[in-house]
């Protein structure tokens, strides 16, 4: 398979820069192969592997996601409780589930889907705390 570098700016370039440190400094290698070029190869094809994909197709980047599992987020993503939740032990990980819930008020428009396309949702029912 051959590789090709070409110049990238940017934050993403950072990132990639960091993830592929062999091509350079505000440098993408390329993957060729069956016929198609992409910017990125992500392990990975669960809930973080897909943001990330999501995240650098949105900066114009071209993605594939590689994952051993027979479709996306059928790993350990598949097991998860699947609820946001402002109560955790550290301040660090409440803040973020803040940030969090407050995305998934705007999620069609992260995602930058139509109108009529069904997407997931969120199902507010609340919560409660008990101090034991």
């Amino acid at each position: 398979r051959a590789l090709q570098v070409g110049p990238r700016t940017g934050a993403a370039s950072a990132l990639l820069s960091a993830a592929l440190p062999v091509a350079g400094a505000g440098a993408v290698r390329r993957l060729h192969g069956s016929g198609r070029t992409y910017d990125v190869v992500i392990v990975g094809g669960g809930i973080i592997g897909s943001a990330c994909a999501l995240e650098l197709r949105k900066k114009g980047y071209t993605t594939l996601n590689v994952d051993s599992n027979p479709s996306p987020g059928y790993g350990s993503t598949s097991s998860s409780s699947s609820i946001v939740r402002p109560f955790y032990s550290l301040e660090d990980s409440c803040r973020l589930a803040w940030e969090g819930y407050h995305c998934w008020k705007g999620w069609a428009d992260h995602l930058e889907a139509a109108a009529d396309e069904d997407l997931c949702m969120l199902h507010e029912v609340g919560c409660g705390a008990v101090e034991t």
